[in-house]
Protein backbone atom coordinates (compact mmCIF):
# COMPACT_ATOMS: atom_id res chain seq x y z
CA UNK A 1 0.00 0.00 0.00
CA UNK A 2 1.36 3.25 -1.01
CA UNK A 3 0.44 6.70 -0.93
CA UNK A 4 -0.79 8.60 -4.00
CA UNK A 5 -1.59 12.21 -4.83
CA UNK A 6 -4.57 12.91 -7.50
CA UNK A 7 -5.54 15.82 -9.40
CA UNK A 8 -8.85 15.28 -10.88
CA UNK A 9 -11.69 17.40 -12.37
CA UNK A 10 -15.43 17.17 -11.40
CA UNK A 11 -18.48 19.63 -12.56
CA UNK A 12 -15.86 21.98 -13.53
CA UNK A 13 -13.97 22.08 -10.27
CA UNK A 14 -10.61 20.92 -9.72
CA UNK A 15 -9.41 19.09 -6.57
CA UNK A 16 -6.64 17.60 -5.41
CA UNK A 17 -6.21 14.85 -2.53
CA UNK A 18 -4.28 11.95 -1.31
CA UNK A 19 -5.13 8.25 -1.51
CA UNK A 20 -3.80 5.06 -0.11
CA UNK A 21 -3.98 2.36 -2.36
CA UNK A 22 -2.17 -0.88 -4.05
CA UNK A 23 -1.63 0.94 -7.26
CA UNK A 24 -2.44 3.70 -9.37
CA UNK A 25 -4.63 1.67 -11.04
CA UNK A 26 -7.32 1.33 -8.22
CA UNK A 27 -7.06 5.01 -7.49
CA UNK A 28 -8.20 5.42 -11.06
CA UNK A 29 -10.58 3.24 -10.96
CA UNK A 30 -12.24 4.57 -7.84
CA UNK A 31 -12.00 8.89 -9.01
CA UNK A 32 -13.91 7.63 -12.17
CA UNK A 33 -16.50 5.50 -10.26
CA UNK A 34 -17.08 8.70 -8.10
CA UNK A 35 -17.29 10.67 -11.24
CA UNK A 36 -14.18 12.72 -11.84
CA UNK A 37 -11.90 12.59 -14.61
CA UNK A 38 -8.39 12.30 -13.62
CA UNK A 39 -6.09 14.41 -14.55
CA UNK A 40 -2.57 13.25 -12.57
CA UNK A 41 -1.74 11.05 -10.33
CA UNK A 42 1.40 10.53 -8.32
CA UNK A 43 3.23 8.74 -5.67
CA UNK A 44 3.77 10.90 -2.62
CA UNK A 45 7.12 11.49 -1.01
CA UNK A 46 5.80 10.89 2.45
CA UNK A 47 4.82 7.46 3.05
CA UNK A 48 4.37 7.55 6.79
CA UNK A 49 0.35 7.42 6.51
CA UNK A 50 0.50 4.29 4.73
CA UNK A 51 2.71 2.52 7.39
CA UNK A 52 0.74 3.70 10.13
CA UNK A 53 -2.34 1.84 9.03
CA UNK A 54 -5.78 2.28 10.44
CA UNK A 55 -6.06 2.45 14.18
CA UNK A 56 -8.19 -0.74 16.10
CA UNK A 57 -10.42 1.48 17.97
CA UNK A 58 -11.78 3.40 14.66
CA UNK A 59 -12.53 0.12 13.19
CA UNK A 60 -14.17 -1.05 16.00
CA UNK A 61 -16.44 1.67 15.48
CA UNK A 62 -16.87 1.08 12.29
CA UNK A 63 -17.77 -2.60 12.59
CA UNK A 64 -20.22 -1.50 14.97
CA UNK A 65 -21.77 1.00 13.35
CA UNK A 66 -21.89 -1.51 10.13
CA UNK A 67 -23.33 -3.71 11.90
CA UNK A 68 -26.24 -1.67 13.21
CA UNK A 69 -26.95 -0.24 9.74
CA UNK A 70 -27.35 -4.09 8.57
CA UNK A 71 -29.79 -4.37 11.70
CA UNK A 72 -31.68 -1.51 10.35
CA UNK A 73 -31.77 -2.71 7.01
CA UNK A 74 -30.17 -0.05 5.38
CA UNK A 75 -27.50 0.04 2.15
CA UNK A 76 -23.78 -0.98 3.70
CA UNK A 77 -22.47 1.77 1.24
CA UNK A 78 -24.15 4.49 3.38
CA UNK A 79 -22.04 3.54 6.52
CA UNK A 80 -19.09 4.56 4.61
CA UNK A 81 -20.78 7.89 3.29
CA UNK A 82 -21.50 8.37 6.90
CA UNK A 83 -18.17 8.50 7.93
CA UNK A 84 -16.53 10.50 5.06
CA UNK A 85 -19.49 13.41 5.63
CA UNK A 86 -18.73 13.69 9.53
CA UNK A 87 -16.39 16.30 10.22
CA UNK A 88 -13.59 14.59 11.99
CA UNK A 89 -9.70 14.07 11.25
CA UNK A 90 -9.84 10.55 10.38
CA UNK A 91 -6.68 9.13 9.55
CA UNK A 92 -5.74 8.86 5.31
CA UNK A 93 -5.81 5.06 5.75
CA UNK A 94 -9.35 5.18 7.10
CA UNK A 95 -11.02 7.17 4.74
CA UNK A 96 -9.25 5.56 1.64
CA UNK A 97 -10.67 2.54 3.07
CA UNK A 98 -14.25 4.67 3.24
CA UNK A 99 -13.94 5.30 -0.44
CA UNK A 100 -12.91 2.00 -1.51
CA UNK A 101 -15.31 0.25 0.59
CA UNK A 102 -18.04 2.28 -0.69
CA UNK A 103 -16.85 1.94 -4.35
CA UNK A 104 -16.81 -1.75 -4.31
CA UNK A 105 -20.24 -2.24 -2.50
CA UNK A 106 -21.84 0.74 -5.27
CA UNK A 107 -19.77 -1.39 -8.01
CA UNK A 108 -22.47 -4.62 -6.64
CA UNK A 109 -19.44 -6.49 -4.64
CA UNK A 110 -20.74 -8.02 -1.32
CA UNK A 111 -19.65 -6.55 2.15
CA UNK A 112 -16.57 -9.52 2.27
CA UNK A 113 -15.64 -8.92 -0.88
CA UNK A 114 -15.33 -4.76 -0.87
CA UNK A 115 -13.63 -5.77 2.44
CA UNK A 116 -10.87 -7.89 1.44
CA UNK A 117 -10.37 -5.47 -2.32
CA UNK A 118 -9.60 -2.17 -0.01
CA UNK A 119 -6.75 -4.43 1.09
CA UNK A 120 -7.02 -2.93 4.27
CA UNK A 121 -8.67 -5.49 6.42
CA UNK A 122 -6.79 -9.31 6.41
CA UNK A 123 -8.01 -12.48 5.46
CA UNK A 124 -9.12 -13.84 8.68
CA UNK A 125 -11.27 -10.60 9.37
CA UNK A 126 -12.90 -11.52 5.92
CA UNK A 127 -13.84 -14.75 6.27
CA UNK A 128 -15.32 -14.55 9.70
CA UNK A 129 -17.69 -11.52 8.07
CA UNK A 130 -18.25 -14.06 4.86
CA UNK A 131 -19.48 -16.93 7.05
CA UNK A 132 -21.19 -14.52 9.39
CA UNK A 133 -23.30 -13.45 6.04
CA UNK A 134 -23.46 -16.74 5.06
CA UNK A 135 -24.70 -18.01 8.78
CA UNK A 136 -27.28 -14.81 8.07
CA UNK A 137 -25.73 -13.65 11.36
CA UNK A 138 -23.82 -10.83 10.07
CA UNK A 139 -25.08 -7.73 12.17
CA UNK A 140 -24.05 -9.89 15.43
CA UNK A 141 -20.58 -10.80 13.63
CA UNK A 142 -19.55 -7.72 13.04
CA UNK A 143 -20.45 -6.26 16.80
CA UNK A 144 -18.36 -8.97 18.19
CA UNK A 145 -14.97 -8.13 15.43
CA UNK A 146 -15.75 -3.98 16.93
CA UNK A 147 -15.52 -5.71 20.59
CA UNK A 148 -12.17 -7.76 19.48
CA UNK A 149 -10.84 -4.75 17.49
CA UNK A 150 -11.96 -2.66 20.96
CA UNK A 151 -9.99 -4.71 23.36
CA UNK A 152 -6.60 -5.04 20.38
CA UNK A 153 -6.76 -1.46 20.88
CA UNK A 154 -6.93 -1.27 24.69
CA UNK A 155 -3.66 -3.71 24.92
CA UNK A 156 -2.08 -1.60 21.60
CA UNK A 157 -2.48 1.02 23.90
CA UNK A 158 -0.55 0.19 27.35
CA UNK A 159 2.11 -1.00 25.15
CA UNK A 160 2.18 2.35 23.62
CA UNK A 161 2.35 4.30 26.99
CA UNK A 162 5.07 1.18 27.59
CA UNK A 163 7.08 2.72 24.59
CA UNK A 164 6.80 6.83 25.45
CA UNK A 165 7.90 6.04 29.17
CA UNK A 166 11.26 4.07 27.58
CA UNK A 167 11.79 7.17 25.10
CA UNK A 168 11.45 9.36 27.35
CA UNK A 169 14.21 7.55 29.70
CA UNK A 170 16.44 7.14 26.30
CA UNK A 171 16.99 10.82 26.16
CA UNK A 172 19.01 10.98 29.15
CA UNK A 173 21.31 7.57 28.34
CA UNK A 174 21.35 8.71 24.72
CA UNK A 175 23.09 12.65 26.09
CA UNK A 176 25.03 10.11 28.72
CA UNK A 177 26.41 8.29 25.05
CA UNK A 178 27.69 11.44 23.70
CA UNK A 179 29.50 12.22 26.75
CA UNK A 180 31.42 9.06 27.04
CA UNK A 181 33.72 10.55 25.00
CA UNK A 182 34.87 13.65 26.89
CA UNK A 183 34.51 11.64 29.91
CA UNK A 184 37.70 9.31 28.17
CA UNK A 185 39.29 11.92 27.48
CA UNK A 186 39.27 13.50 30.94
CA UNK A 187 40.75 10.12 32.18
CA UNK A 188 43.11 9.32 29.95
CA UNK A 189 44.58 12.86 30.03
CA UNK A 190 44.59 12.73 33.88
CA UNK A 191 46.94 9.57 33.24
CA UNK A 192 49.15 11.08 30.90
CA UNK A 193 49.79 14.61 32.86
CA UNK A 194 51.06 12.78 35.82
CA UNK A 195 52.95 10.24 33.83
CA UNK A 196 51.21 7.42 35.56
CA UNK A 197 50.60 4.21 33.52
CA UNK A 198 46.80 3.32 33.23
CA UNK A 199 46.07 -0.35 33.90
CA UNK A 200 44.47 -2.40 31.14
CA UNK A 201 40.68 -2.57 32.03
CA UNK A 202 41.13 1.02 32.34
CA UNK A 203 42.30 1.62 28.44
CA UNK A 204 39.98 -0.77 27.41
CA UNK A 205 37.16 1.05 29.05
CA UNK A 206 38.50 4.81 27.89
CA UNK A 207 38.54 3.31 24.34
CA UNK A 208 35.07 1.74 24.37
CA UNK A 209 33.74 5.34 26.02
CA UNK A 210 36.12 7.33 23.42
CA UNK A 211 34.05 5.29 20.40
CA UNK A 212 30.41 4.77 21.83
CA UNK A 213 28.38 6.86 19.70
CA UNK A 214 29.73 5.21 16.77
CA UNK A 215 29.41 1.50 18.38
CA UNK A 216 26.21 2.28 19.20
CA UNK A 217 25.43 3.88 16.17
CA UNK A 218 26.74 0.60 13.58
CA UNK A 219 24.55 -1.55 16.13
CA UNK A 220 21.57 0.37 15.02
CA UNK A 221 22.45 -0.07 11.54
CA UNK A 222 22.91 -3.69 12.19
CA UNK A 223 19.88 -4.50 14.02
CA UNK A 224 18.09 -1.98 10.97
CA UNK A 225 19.46 -4.13 8.24
CA UNK A 226 18.89 -7.51 9.94
CA UNK A 227 15.34 -6.50 10.14
CA UNK A 228 14.75 -5.97 6.69
CA UNK A 229 16.99 -8.93 5.94
CA UNK A 230 14.31 -10.73 8.04
CA UNK A 231 11.07 -8.84 6.42
CA UNK A 232 12.93 -10.00 2.90
CA UNK A 233 13.30 -13.34 3.83
CA UNK A 234 9.46 -14.06 5.76
CA UNK A 235 8.07 -12.96 2.59
CA UNK A 236 9.75 -15.41 0.16
CA UNK A 237 10.77 -17.85 2.56
CA UNK A 238 7.87 -19.95 4.18
CA UNK A 239 10.78 -22.21 6.03
CA UNK A 240 12.64 -18.61 7.57
CA UNK A 241 8.77 -17.74 8.91
CA UNK A 242 8.27 -20.80 10.24
CA UNK A 243 11.91 -20.88 12.00
CA UNK A 244 11.92 -17.50 13.10
CA UNK A 245 8.02 -17.97 14.94
CA UNK A 246 9.62 -21.41 16.36
CA UNK A 247 12.43 -18.78 18.29
CA UNK A 248 9.47 -16.43 19.05
CA UNK A 249 7.87 -19.51 20.66
CA UNK A 250 11.32 -20.58 22.85
CA UNK A 251 11.45 -17.00 23.96
CA UNK A 252 9.93 -17.62 27.82
CA UNK A 253 7.93 -14.25 27.93
CA UNK A 254 7.39 -13.96 24.34
CA UNK A 255 5.95 -17.44 23.87
CA UNK A 256 3.62 -17.15 26.52
CA UNK A 257 2.14 -13.83 25.07
CA UNK A 258 2.03 -15.39 21.45
CA UNK A 259 0.28 -18.57 23.17
CA UNK A 260 -2.47 -16.10 25.17
CA UNK A 261 -3.13 -14.51 21.95
CA UNK A 262 -3.74 -16.62 19.94
CA UNK A 263 -5.82 -19.00 22.15
CA UNK A 264 -8.06 -15.82 22.68
CA UNK A 265 -8.37 -15.18 18.92
CA UNK A 266 -9.47 -19.20 18.30
CA UNK A 267 -12.15 -19.35 21.04
CA UNK A 268 -13.09 -15.65 20.10
CA UNK A 269 -13.73 -17.07 16.81
CA UNK A 270 -15.42 -20.24 17.73
CA UNK A 271 -17.90 -18.61 20.12
CA UNK A 272 -18.85 -16.04 17.39
CA UNK A 273 -19.19 -18.38 14.18
CA UNK A 274 -20.83 -21.16 16.51
CA UNK A 275 -23.59 -18.98 17.67
CA UNK A 276 -23.99 -17.53 13.86
CA UNK A 277 -24.71 -21.13 13.36
CA UNK A 278 -21.32 -22.27 10.71
CA UNK A 279 -20.69 -25.91 10.57
CA UNK A 280 -18.08 -26.93 12.88
CA UNK A 281 -15.74 -27.64 10.12
CA UNK A 282 -16.16 -24.07 8.69
CA UNK A 283 -14.99 -23.25 12.06
CA UNK A 284 -11.94 -24.70 13.13
CA UNK A 285 -10.98 -23.98 9.15
CA UNK A 286 -11.13 -20.25 10.07
CA UNK A 287 -9.09 -20.72 13.01
CA UNK A 288 -6.80 -22.37 11.19
CA UNK A 289 -6.44 -19.62 8.89
CA UNK A 290 -6.55 -16.56 11.22
CA UNK A 291 -3.42 -18.01 13.17
CA UNK A 292 -0.26 -16.03 11.85
CA UNK A 293 2.56 -17.88 13.09
CA UNK A 294 3.00 -20.85 11.82
CA UNK A 295 3.61 -23.26 14.29
CA UNK A 296 0.11 -22.46 16.42
CA UNK A 297 -1.37 -22.43 12.38
CA UNK A 298 0.38 -26.20 11.49
CA UNK A 299 -1.50 -27.50 15.27
CA UNK A 300 -4.91 -25.61 14.34
CA UNK A 301 -4.74 -27.21 10.90
CA UNK A 302 -4.28 -30.50 12.71
CA UNK A 303 -7.51 -29.83 14.75
CA UNK A 304 -8.77 -28.94 11.88
CA UNK A 305 -8.04 -32.41 9.68
CA UNK A 306 -9.80 -33.77 12.52
CA UNK A 307 -12.71 -32.33 12.31
CA UNK A 308 -12.96 -33.19 9.09
CA UNK A 309 -12.56 -37.20 9.68
CA UNK A 310 -15.53 -37.23 11.63
CA UNK A 311 -14.02 -36.50 15.12
CA UNK A 312 -15.96 -34.20 17.93
CA UNK A 313 -15.02 -30.76 18.68
CA UNK A 314 -13.48 -31.51 22.06
CA UNK A 315 -11.03 -34.19 20.24
CA UNK A 316 -10.19 -31.66 17.86
CA UNK A 317 -8.92 -28.81 20.39
CA UNK A 318 -6.95 -31.71 22.31
CA UNK A 319 -4.96 -32.22 19.02
CA UNK A 320 -3.65 -28.35 19.75
CA UNK A 321 -0.62 -28.63 21.94
CA UNK A 322 -0.85 -25.01 22.45
CA UNK A 323 -4.03 -24.64 24.07
CA UNK A 324 -4.10 -25.08 28.32
CA UNK A 325 -5.26 -28.18 29.54
CA UNK A 326 -7.75 -26.38 31.61
CA UNK A 327 -9.34 -25.40 28.27
CA UNK A 328 -8.92 -28.51 26.91
CA UNK A 329 -11.00 -29.95 30.19
CA UNK A 330 -13.55 -27.19 29.83
CA UNK A 331 -14.32 -27.46 25.90
CA UNK A 332 -14.76 -31.52 26.56
CA UNK A 333 -17.61 -30.74 29.52
CA UNK A 334 -19.38 -28.08 27.03
CA UNK A 335 -19.81 -30.12 24.04
CA UNK A 336 -20.33 -33.45 26.49
CA UNK A 337 -23.06 -31.46 28.27
CA UNK A 338 -24.55 -29.71 24.92
CA UNK A 339 -24.09 -25.89 26.60
CA UNK A 340 -20.98 -25.24 24.46
CA UNK A 341 -21.30 -22.12 23.41
CA UNK A 342 -21.63 -21.09 27.00
CA UNK A 343 -18.32 -22.67 27.72
CA UNK A 344 -16.75 -21.06 24.94
CA UNK A 345 -17.94 -17.61 26.28
CA UNK A 346 -16.00 -18.45 29.94
CA UNK A 347 -12.84 -19.54 27.82
CA UNK A 348 -13.28 -16.07 25.92
CA UNK A 349 -13.18 -14.00 28.79
CA UNK A 350 -10.57 -16.12 31.34
CA UNK A 351 -7.90 -16.21 27.66
CA UNK A 352 -8.73 -12.68 27.24
CA UNK A 353 -7.46 -11.79 31.05
CA UNK A 354 -4.92 -14.39 30.31
CA UNK A 355 -3.95 -12.51 27.39
CA UNK A 356 -3.57 -9.00 28.98
CA UNK A 357 -1.69 -10.73 32.16
CA UNK A 358 1.14 -11.76 29.75
CA UNK A 359 1.58 -8.48 28.67
CA UNK A 360 1.74 -6.74 31.62
CA UNK A 361 4.22 -9.96 32.65
CA UNK A 362 6.47 -8.26 30.27
CA UNK A 363 6.15 -4.70 31.31
CA UNK A 364 7.23 -6.11 34.67
CA UNK A 365 10.17 -7.72 33.63
CA UNK A 366 11.23 -5.11 31.09
CA UNK A 367 11.65 -2.17 33.34
CA UNK A 368 14.19 -3.58 35.75
CA UNK A 369 16.45 -4.77 33.02
CA UNK A 370 16.28 -1.51 30.98
CA UNK A 371 17.30 -0.12 34.99
CA UNK A 372 19.88 -2.54 35.28
CA UNK A 373 21.05 -1.74 32.16
CA UNK A 374 21.46 2.22 32.76
CA UNK A 375 22.41 1.77 36.47
CA UNK A 376 25.62 -0.71 35.22
CA UNK A 377 26.82 2.46 32.19
CA UNK A 378 26.23 4.83 34.96
CA UNK A 379 28.58 3.00 37.43
CA UNK A 380 31.40 2.63 34.14
CA UNK A 381 31.30 6.32 33.92
CA UNK A 382 31.73 7.34 37.65
CA UNK A 383 34.52 4.71 37.63
CA UNK A 384 36.51 6.19 34.47
CA UNK A 385 35.92 9.64 36.08
CA UNK A 386 36.89 8.90 39.41
CA UNK A 387 39.10 6.04 39.20
CA UNK A 388 42.22 7.81 37.73
CA UNK A 389 41.58 10.31 40.55
CA UNK A 390 42.12 7.46 43.07
CA UNK A 391 44.73 5.72 41.39
CA UNK A 392 47.09 9.02 40.44
CA UNK A 393 46.79 10.28 43.95
CA UNK A 394 48.21 6.86 45.14
CA UNK A 395 50.83 6.92 43.03
CA UNK A 396 51.75 9.94 43.55
CA UNK A 397 51.79 9.79 47.98
CA UNK A 398 54.23 6.57 46.80
CA UNK A 399 56.70 8.75 44.77
CA UNK A 400 56.84 11.50 47.79
CA UNK A 401 57.23 8.98 50.36
CA UNK A 402 59.79 7.53 48.79
CA UNK A 403 61.85 10.83 47.97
Amino acid sequence: MKVYLYTAEKEGKVEKGKLIAPSPLEVRLLLEGEGYRVKKIIPSINQIPALMGIPERVMAHFFDSLGLSLEAREQPWRTADIFLKEKKSYPLAFTSFLRFFRYYLQEGYQIHEALEYTGFVGKDVVGIVEAGIEGAKAPYVLRKLAGYYEKIGEIKKELSSVRNYFLLLLLPSLILVFLAPTFSEFGAKFYKNFSVPEPLFIKVLFFVMANLPEILFSFVVFLFLFYLFAKYRVSTSLNFKKKLDSLFLALPLVSELLVNASTYKAFLIMKTLLDAGLPINRIFRMIAEAQTNIPIKEEWEKAYRAVIEGRGEDEAVRLVKFVPGIVKSLIEVGAKTGRLSEVLGGVVRNQEIAFKASVEKIQRYIYPIFYFGMGIFVILIFIAIYYPIFTIKDALVMKLGGM
